[in-house]
């Protein structure tokens, strides 16, 4: 007797010819002449044919058995029967009875589910809903299959252009261990390669299409960062109606030296017991006053600067050429002037559009010089503007940074930024502009994107001000803090002391930045600005990307400081002790701006200075591990 039996086997359909049988058991001749020893309950379902198959017969039947269509079918059966045989189905669909046509079919119906379902020797036509979802299913089942089917072949050196997301997918494996992935579950299950193996064959895959090699940004390469193709017909005859004016003294900007994308600049002078400031931002909103525009902004919402590159959030002939406040050019701007009191106060301010030109672009070396002559009375303001914010709850965090960028040769650089007299002038000129333009928006019930901080754990704060070391209380100091939202609704900025705070003065390197201007644009000009909803909006598109590209920039100088200390072969390291955990303490390494895990049973006094050895030292995991000497 030719009795086929269908079993489940290692999640998918098994065949085998019937042996023998037992009350609870049953015995099957599989493959190679093999007996499996089934309990009935593995046992899905048996037919009785008039001949025996040979397995390579069977094969080929259930290789070809998800070939077929039976939608056609169900539309008929269902709604008219409950419930049909195999022989009856396998009339219908063929429209003629064999051996073959039956196990095919039956195959069919146990491998994919859509149309059917089986129940006690019976298949039964699925409700509507059921077969729509799980067309849907299949459909992303094939998609899937066939999307890991392209990767095989790319790992196998066949020319394949594999998408961005796929590769960050596969750099993502390679270097972060996410081994839980339903493509990589797929590739493995089509290859049958164990997870170290893929792992080997998708880092050589990588290497050998030079998509890695030694000077490789692993973090820009896994976030799939790429610049945004869209271009901008840029037509000055926007600004035409715009008066030109020449300040005096003259417009000064000052940034790092290699920086193109100049944004801001300004001009002051002390005139009996006042300050007269104004300061001019490049005038980008009203060329993205086109939704079109606007919508392509959200998926870049700022520039990324990194170590050995820099994406502009905007079309680079715009960030770096039209928009960029070089000097010499005259170029649109909003200027906001300003008269302050002697004590630091704002008396009146005024925003205008207009064309201005821009006398000299200086490097913060540069004007650190003018400041000890030309510009001290602007030292003594941006010092009171500080102090007043400090009585006003303003944390002050007095701390240098390190700066990090790849040479021509290659090579990885370091140096040590210090809050020098120009950058601390710079930074309050910029907050105190913010500070206006948020006080415009109030004042006028503009609707714009505020910036603000609360202090969420203010009986600590106290206690915490008094600690001496500046290490130790920077970093207890991050307990003190909320996360910086955006809103659109003022809101009080604790970290700088004010009652309500935006950024608006960088709109050719931040998307909101350049919004508020857009607003400020449109309502100055009388034409209808953008609502509330509008602006909460951009805000929930733009967020998951402005997350995911401030963690890329820092995850890349965290890599490119690591690599340097590989580079420079470092041994040993300074370190502050910060923190006290189980079994250890949290140390900062200040020279590089890194934090550490030091396991040791010896007691250290918080602010201590430690000298730590490097033992490994991981750039592709991100990765630091010392050891106290």
């Amino acid at each position: 007797m030719n009795i086929l039996v269908f079993f489940y086997s290692k999640k998918t359909v098994a065949s085998g010819w019937k042996v023998s049988e037992s009350e609870k058991f049953i015995d099957v001749e599989t493959e190679d002449n093999q007996v499996t020893h089934l309990k009935k309950e593995r046992v899905l379902f048996t037919l009785k044919l008039s001949k025996r198959l040979s397995f390579e017969e069977l094969n080929q039947i259930k290789n070809k058995a998800t070939e077929l269509d039976l939608e056609e079918v169900w539309e008929v059966i269902h709604g008219y029967e409950s419930q049909v045989k195999a022989e009856e189905l396998a009339n219908l669909v063929y429209g003629t009875y064999s051996d073959d046509n039956l196990v095919q079919l039956v195959y069919h119906l146990f491998l994919d589910n859509t149309f059917f379902s089986f129940k006690n020797g019976f298949f039964y036509p699925n409700e509507r809903s059921t077969v729509i979802q799980r067309k849907i299913e299949r459909a992303k089942k094939q998609a899937l299959a066939e999307k890991a089917n392209q990767v095989i072949k790319w790992i196998n050196g066949e020319d394949v252009q594999l998408k961005s997301e796929v590769l960050k997918q596969l750099l993502s494996f390679v270097f972060d261990n996410q081994e839980k992935d339903e493509l990589l579950e797929e590739i493995r299950s089509q290859t049958g390669f164990s997870n170290d193996t893929l792992k080997t064959r998708v880092l050589k895959a990588l290497q050998q299409r030079n998509i890695i090699t030694p000077l490789t940004n692993i973090p820009f390469l896994k976030s799939g960062i790429e610049p945004l193709a869209f271009k901008v017909d840029y037509n000055e005859a926007i600004f035409d109606d715009l008066p030109e004016v020449t300040l005096e003294p003259e417009l000064i900007s000052v940034d790092n030296k290699d920086t193109l994308d100049i944004d801001d600049a300004f001009s002051f002078k002390k005139t009996n017991h006042e300050y007269h400031l104004s300061i001019a931002i490049s005038n980008v909103g009203p060329i993205f006053a086109s939704s079109d525009l606007l919508k392509k902004l959200p998926e870049r919402p700022t520039s990324i600067y990194m170590p050995d590159t820099v994406i502009h959030m905007l079309p680079i002939e715009l960030a770096t050429h039209l928009l960029s406040l070089k000097a010499g050019e005259f170029k649109p701007v909003m200027l906001i002037s300003t008269v302050l009191s002697s004590e630091a106060e704002v008396k009146a301010y005024q925003i205008k559009f207009c064309k201005t030109r821009v006398a000299k672009n200086l490097s913060y070396e540069e004007f650190d010089v003018l400041l000890e002559t030309d510009y001290l009375d602007l030292l003594k303001l941006c010092e009171q503007l500080r102090l007043i914010r400090v009585r006003n709850g303003a944390i002050d965090f007095k701390k240098s940074e390190i700066e990090v960028r790849v040479n021509e040769e290659g090579r990885i650089v370091t140096s040590s930024v210090i809050k020098t007299p120009a950058r601390l002038v710079i930074e309050e000129l910029m907050i105190l502009t913010n500070f206006i333009l948020a006080k415009f928006f109030v004042e006028n019930e503009l609707p714009g994107i505020f910036r603000g901080q609360q202090i969420v754990n203010k009986n600590s704060l106290d206690e915490i001000l008094q600690i001496q070391n500046e290490n130790v209380r920077n970093y207890k100091l991050r307990s003190v803090f909320g996360r910086s939202e955006f809103q659109v609704e003022p809101v009080r900025h604790d970290g700088l002391g004010l009652p309500f705070y935006m950024q608006a003065t960088s709109p050719i390197r931040r998307f909101f930045d350049l919004l508020c201007q857009l607003q400020v644009w449109l309502k100055l000009r009388g034409n209808p600005t953008l609502s509330k909803k509008d602006l909460q909006h951009y805000i929930s598109l733009s967020l998951p990307f402005l997350e995911t590209f401030q963690l890329a920039q820092r995850d890349a100088k965290r890599y490119y400081i690591l690599r340097y200390l590989q580079q420079e072969r470092i041994e040993f390291l300074k370190g502050i002790v910060v923190n006290k955990t189980p079994g250890g303490y949290v140390v900062e390494i200040p020279d590089y701006e890194l934090f550490c895990y030091v396991k040791t049973s010896q007691a250290l006094e918080l602010g201590a200075e430690i000298k730590l050895k490097v033992d490994t030292v991981n750039p592709e995991y991100l990765t630091l591990f010392v050891s106290h000497c």
